[in-house]
């Protein structure tokens, strides 16, 4: 720009916005998905470090161990909450990534992205991780007494439920069914067709309160249809297995849909403020009356009225959540913090290795004569420190961490302004990192 037009401009300084330097793509970081991304890993780990302490074992869920020695009711309800909300907020911004990335990159330069930060790091997890995971699941399952070394030797086993959810991507279920959706994403983008409005309708969606009431009625169906078929709503399920469950494929791919939406509309991260609030106070009351019903039908089935009650909150609670944190985050949130942009970069890595470490910890402690609230700290504690710990020394400035996300800041280099709240809330652009 040449001095005349400068001179001409009008100032903008009262418009500034504390954001991250621009990266390679050319895209700024957005702040408040980093917080979004750093705090969703957290609440995976919190919940995989609970889940064998619950007191009611999650139908279809097979776990390394569920300790009995006076478990908490509080690591159920959490659980519950945690299960409904940290992969529809995994999606919801994968998907809103994916759009920023297609968009600045084009078809060709989206699958060279994708294909290095989500279907590779699968493939090497599936060969690497996915078989410690198993090994550390047999562990539990031998310290528990629910299988024998020679059923472990054989890979036969007697439980219920252990034999059917034996084969599968275990905990990279989510890269899986992330991989599915970024194809037909693809295909949605290259044919084109109804694909753009369809794009358009869910953005349009996410950000009216008469379009949440459209979200949560579509996702009830998809939540009724996994009940009906498989016992447990897809919200809840994670049975193990490579074949594709349909239902709870599009039941998630209505999140990463609202994300690629929300992507499409300039300024429609900040337009969710007005009523993000609202939506969070609203999920608390829908949450325990789903939370109540949920207990008694794992005992003995419920009629079909309360049944339908309890998938019609689930619908929505999702929804009330992930929109309510989704509007507070980019209403707050404006300046970088160093140790959110870092737990955001290390997030995918963590993702990656923690399973294996909950399982044989929790598996070690197992027949620890110690409270279970202690027994689930240590669990935490030692998983999150060896995860950025080894992401620290192994990734973050390696060729692996180059592969994955690029290079990296050290530690003084990442910018540490605090969140301001009332800076311009311009919330229009992804960075281009890995789920």
């Amino acid at each position: 720009m040449d001095q005349a037009s400068q001179q001409a401009e009008p100032s903008t300084s009262h418009l500034r916005v504390d954001r991250v330097p621009t990266p390679p793509s050319g895209r700024p970081r957005e702040n408040a998905v980093d917080l979004l991304r750093a705090g969703a890993i957290l609440l995976v780990v919190t919940l995989h470090s609970a889940l064998a302490y619950i007191q009611q074992e999650i139908p279809a869920l097979v776990w390394a161990v569920h300790d009995p020695l006076g478990t908490n009711r509080g690591f159920d309800l959490f659980c519950w909450w945690s299960m409904s909300v940290s992969n529809a907020m995994f999606f919801l911004i994968s998907g809103f990534l994916a759009a920023g990335i297609w968009d600045s990159r084009g078809l060709v330069g989206f699958w060279v992205n994708r294909g290095r930060r989500v279907l590779l790091p699968f493939l090497i997890g599936m060969v690497v991780i996915a078989p410690l995971s198993l090994y550390a699941w047999y562990y539990g399952w031998l310290v528990m007494g629910r299988a024998t070394p020679r059923e472990v030797a054989k890979w036969q086993f007697s439980y219920p439920g252990f034999q059917a959810n034996l084969y599968g991507p275990g905990h990279l279920w989510f890269l899986f069914y992330l991989i599915m959706m970024l194809g037909v994403f693809t295909c949605g983008r290259f044919f084109g067709g109804p694909w753009r409005p369809l794009e358009r309708l869910m953005g349009w969606l996410a950000t009216r309160s008469v379009g949440l009431l459209g979200l949560g009625l579509i996702s009830t169906v998809f939540l009724g249809a996994h009940l009906y078929f498989y016992g447990i709503d897809a919200a809840l399920d994670r049975h193990n297995s490579f074949v594709p469950d349909v239902v709870r494929v599009g039941h998630y791919f209505m999140f990463f849909l609202a994300g690629v939406g929300l992507r499409g509309i300039p300024g429609s991260l900040a337009g969710l403020w007005p009523r993000s609030a609202w939506l969070l106070v609203l999920s608390v009351p829908v949450f325990v009356a789903r939370a109540l019903l949920l207990s008694m039908d794992w005992v003995a089935p419920l009629p079909l009225a309360p049944r339908l009650v309890m998938t019609v909150l689930g619908g929505f609670f999702s929804w009330l959540t992930v929109l309510g944190l989704l509007g507070t985050a980019c209403h707050y949130v404006h300046s970088p913090m160093r140790v959110v942009r870092y737990l955001a970069d290390g997030s995918f890595w963590i993702y990656l290795i923690h399973m294996p470490l909950v399982g044989v910890l929790q598996a070690d402690f197992y027949q620890v004569p110690i409270h279970p609230v202690l027994k689930f700290a240590i669990v935490w504690t030692v998983t999150m420190g060896l995860g950025i710990g080894t992401y620290q020394l192994w990734v973050r400035h390696t060729f692996i961490g180059r592969f994955l996300h690029g290079p990296k800041p050290t530690w003084s280099e990442i910018p540490g302004a605090s969140p301001t709240r009332h800076a311009p809330k311009t919330m229009d652009a992804a960075p281009a990192v890995s789920p």
